[in-house]
């Protein structure tokens, strides 16, 4: 059976992988902005509100954003390094994430089980049905993971699929 590679971990940063970022940087530079403003003439109490501000929005900018970072590079070296699981079949199983966007959709192939969510900053493939994602229910795939101790889950870090069908 032909497959179609819809997604691999290896592939270029794409804008939801670095939006942590951005907002951070964001966060900054509205911090400096208002802080190093000539005409704001701050109390005592909004500069050190300011600070603070600019401190935590750097501190979290730094943290999110390295741990993004270093999950994609450990992931791109798990894979290139070919140390991870394929597994091929129909998704069974399969629980959309809800309407309103929270939860995690999952689902098994030939009983390995996943869950993702859009919603969640990480290096793997978490791109839900709802959201033009290719794993649907019925759908004959192959699936690249590593499998993730420190969180419990499989993470998926490349995506086959089959063409669709009528019964797809």
């Amino acid at each position: 059976m032909g497959y179609t590679t819809v997604y691999e971990v290896t592939s270029e940063a794409s804008v939801p992988d670095l939006l942590p970022i951005i907002i951070g940087l964001a966060l900054i530079l509205f911090s400096l902005l208002f802080f190093l403003h000539p005409r704001v003439k701050a109390s005592t109490i909004m500069k050190c509100f300011g600070l603070a501000w600019l401190t935590l929005a750097t501190l979290l900018t730094a943290v999110i954003s390295g741990l993004s970072i270093y999950d994609k590079w450990e992931l791109n070296k798990a894979y290139r390094g070919g140390r991870f699981t394929v597994v091929e079949g129909r998704v069974e199983n399969f629980v959309p994430i809800s309407p309103g966007g929270k939860g995690t959709e999952t689902f098994t192939v030939d009983g390995v089980r996943f869950q993702y969510s859009d919603n969640e900053i990480t290096g793997a493939y978490n791109k839900t049905l709802s959201h033009g994602g290719e794993i649907a229910p019925d759908r004959t795939v192959r699936l690249s993971y590593v499998e993730n101790r420190r969180i419990k889950r499989n993470l998926i870090v490349k995506v086959e699929v089959s063409p669709k069908t009528d019964g797809d």
